[in-house]
């Protein structure tokens, strides 16, 4: 029986391993694997791979890293090198060997941790970190969700990333932190996807792009019932676009140790991360925290990706409750009830509860606030000045080459096992 399935995994890995091409990249610089950081003994220096910087809230240490054999330098882009037609033929040409140095800071908490009391609640600023100095060596936790539920490329690769309420964290890539070059780098600050439901800023490295010149940011936010279960009113829900613009706050604050621009902020988004994207443009509270938009593989007029029913974000609020034996006729007590319930009882509940409308039970909520309207009636009215986009900056609009393949591994390997139907 064994070896039937491994002939089935052998042959899907090789029809996949055709359609996904390796990474290029150096794993160990991505690696989450890597081992954990350690108290730093009092009066001890820096290290040689260390960086240090100074914020408001603290003192904060990072790596240094050495990017080895990059096929481009941070001032050289290919499309600008010489035309093959007027270049010499080179007999015997040399391999690139640029090397650029980068830092990077992981795990930096930019929010309290919505646990406890901030349980379901918007994002308090964090106004102190929570060591002296605060070591950024490793991620921080992702939020919690469904790992089994993830698209998975590899259907035995265990996640991991320490999963948990307490999430709020962020990651940051930057081409230098020295305030003698006096440089001040273009900000990338990324919305990872995942359908409102999974996925984490650490599955998303950005070595490569600080080795180009860019300061990027990488997000967490609350996702599923803990990050957008709502009572259908303007004070419950969309705490995942909060956490979102908090940290857009954090980097106002304090890119500018790392190098960055605080004026020339880009946000960038993937499937859910790009509707965020939109949403965020679309919202008056995030007025003024970014320059421009960047929006891959999802926008933020799909039906699919928010919820445009107050009626109905109550309605799975009281099915969820149901689930979890919160019984109770107010609708405040069913939420306090879930307040009760733990976090494996309300992400496993989330899951297993059948759908009626739309795809997921809790998504991004019309709330007449962080979401003053529906997203296409304001699109739509928007030239005729009965609706207005507050944020309106350009926009980049597209989709990845590799979109898809999240999907074509189970999908193929359901195919191998049921005789190719």
């Amino acid at each position: 029986m064994w070896s039937m399935w491994s002939v089935v995994l052998s042959a899907v890995v090789s029809v996949c391993s055709q359609i996904i091409p390796e990474p290029t990249r150096p794993v160990d610089l991505w690696n989450p694997f890597g081992p954990p950081s350690t108290p730093r003994p009092k009066n001890q220096g820096l290290m040689s791979n260390e960086v240090a910087v100074r914020l408001s809230i603290g003192d904060l240490i990072g790596k240094k890293l050495l990017l080895e054999n990059l096929p481009w330098t941070p001032n050289q882009d290919p499309s600008e090198q010489m035309p093959p037609q007027r270049s010499h033929f080179d007999p015997n040409p040399l391999p690139a060997r640029n090397n650029v140095t980068i830092y990077v800071f992981l795990g930096v908490p930019y929010a309290e941790p919505p646990v406890s009391q901030r349980r379901l609640k918007p994002p308090q600023l964090i106004r102190e970190l929570p060591s002296k100095p605060y070591m950024a060596f490793q991620f921080g936790a992702t939020c919690a969700q469904d790992v089994e539920n993830r698209p998975q490329i590899f259907v035995n690769d265990p996640y991991p990333f320490t999963v948990n309420e307490d999430c709020l964290y962020l990651n940051i890539f930057t081409p230098d932190v020295s305030k003698v070059s006096g440089m001040s780098y273009p900000v990338i600050v990324f919305f990872h996807g995942g359908n409102f439901q999974t996925g984490s800023a650490n599955e998303w490295p950005a070595h490569g792009l600080a080795s180009r010149g860019v300061v990027v940011v990488t997000v967490n936010y609350r996702v599923g019932a803990l990050g957008f279960m709502s009572l259908g009113d303007s004070s419950s829900g969309n705490y995942g676009l909060m956490d979102q613009r908090l940290a857009l706050q954090w980097v106002r604050d304090h890119i500018t140790t790392f190098g960055g621009d605080p004026q020339a902020v880009t946000i960038v988004g993937h499937d859910a991360g790009a509707v965020s994207v939109g949403m965020h443009m679309l919202s008056p509270m995030s007025k003024g925290l970014f320059r421009s938009a960047a929006a891959m593989s999802g926008a933020e007029v799909s039906y699919h990706s928010y919820i445009g029913k107050p009626a109905l974000a109550f309605n799975n609020t009281v099915k969820l409750g149901r689930y979890l034996g919160c019984t109770q006729s107010i609708a405040f007590d069913v939420w306090n009830c879930i307040l009760s319930r733990s976090t494996n009882d309300i992400v496993r509940a989330t899951t297993d509860i059948p759908i009626e409308y739309n795809r997921y039970l809790f998504l991004p909520t019309v709330d007449g606030v962080n979401i003053p309207g529906n997203p296409l009636w304001i699109l739509n009215n928007a030239p005729t000045g009965l609706s207005a986009i507050p944020s309106s900056v350009p926009l980049l609009v597209g989709m990845n080459a590799q979109d898809g393949t999240e999907v074509c591994y189970p999908a193929q390997f359901l195919r191998t096992v049921q005789g190719g139907r």
